[in-house]
């Protein structure tokens, strides 16, 4: 048990933190054993960190100091011990504070399964992560009342799901999902990812100094990313969706709606340091009106190798 723990950073407008700063020369890294190394084995029940406290004081260079402090923070853990099945258990309260006086308050709380197999590794996580803003004032009042919900199912080689869901007042407006199969060992993935609904009141939330109203803008996407050859090549193809994007300035100015559809597939080597660009189309159009509509007409080799060739 760890109880009443306080952690407490500071950073100034120059970028500084009250961060202890490392002495001596670096230990130089030894190479790592070729001897497979025997798993600890634990048994240890009921750990849990009680009451802890986290806050974060950042001044601006614009002037005054923006606030995060996370308080109330209760982790718990029922057992951990090699091939068992344990429960973690998350909660905290969150308050901010925004150099223009802009505040908000809310709670955290969670709760996953995982079980653990005889090397203390993940075979199996199921659970939810909820963060919900009880109030808000000034530039964040917009998220009074906003939840996100984070759902993880997965095995030790497949993601069946990773959900990141917002809603409000009761009303679902977007997500962020990711699914797919994973080899751990071989560092390979194929994930299949998708962004559904995201509009203007998840975006002023994620931006809440942002000046200006996004209107009916909405966000879409759908695609995979694949890692391949133990990491070394990452291959992605998609298609992303903007609607209706327009701005507006409080004083009532706006622009056009807007829809952009953009379409892309590419192949990034980090051993040959190159990337192949197979496909790049955007089209852009204004009332039914096409204003931009171009492309590539053929795949785009790029290096950063120094005996590249670049484009």
């Amino acid at each position: 048990l760890l109880e009443n723990p306080v952690i407490t950073l500071e950073q100034g407008a120059d970028g500084s933190m009250n961060l202890p700063k490392p002495s001596g020369q670096p230990t130089p890294a030894q190479a790592p054993s070729t001897t497979p190394s025997k798993p600890i084995l634990l048994k240890v029940r009921n750990v849990a960190i009680k009451d802890g406290s986290f806050r974060m004081t950042t001044i601006v260079p614009q002037g005054g100091k923006q606030t995060i402090e996370v308080s109330g923070i209760n982790v718990s853990l029922d057992q951990l011990a090699n091939g068992s099945t344990t429960q973690l258990g998350l909660g905290a309260s969150l308050a901010v504070l925004l150099p223009d006086g802009a505040s908000l308050k809310g709670k955290i709380s969670g709760k996953y399964d995982v079980a653990l197999n005889p090397e203390l590794l993940p075979q199996t996580v199921a659970g939810s992560l909820r963060a919900d803003i009880l109030s808000a004032t000034g530039t964040l009042k917009e998220a009074s009342g906003f939840s996100a919900g984070l759902t993880i199912d997965s095995t030790a080689t497949e993601l069946r799901q990773l959900k990141l869901a917002f809603e409000q007042g009761g009303q679902s407006f977007g997500s962020v999902a990711l699914s797919g199969p994973f080899d751990l060992a071989k560092q390979e993935a194929q994930i299949r990812y998708q962004i559904a609904g995201i509009d203007r009141r998840v975006l002023k939330v994620a931006a809440p100094l942002l000046p200006y109203d996004l209107g009916r803008t909405a966000i879409s996407a759908e695609g995979r990313v694949d890692l391949l050859k133990q990491g070394k090549v990452l291959a992605s193809q998609g298609r992303l969706s903007v609607a209706n994007l327009s701005l507006a300035t409080p004083a009532g100015d706006k622009t056009p709606e807007l829809q952009i559809v953009t379409e892309y597939q590419a192949t990034v080597n980090q051993t040959e340091q190159s990337a192949q660009v197979e496909k790049l189309e955007l089209t852009v159009t204004q009332s039914g009106r096409s204003i931009i509509n171009g492309g590539l007409d053929q795949a785009m080799a790029l290096s950063w190798a120094k005996s590249g060739q670049g484009l």
